[in-house]
């Protein structure tokens, strides 16, 4: 079970299009984080 799931998840992380807006998200998350920080 636990294989399948790493296989999976391998598989989503090499495909370029999802690792790109994953790392986007987290950089929109990071920059949003950072903006509400300094806002309050």
């Amino acid at each position: 079970m636990m294989l399948a799931f790493l296989k999976r998840l391998w598989t989503t992380i090499r495909r370029p299009s999802v690792h790109y807006s994953l790392g986007f998200l987290t950089l929109g998350g990071f920059i949003m984080g950072i903006i509400f920080w300094g806002g309050f």
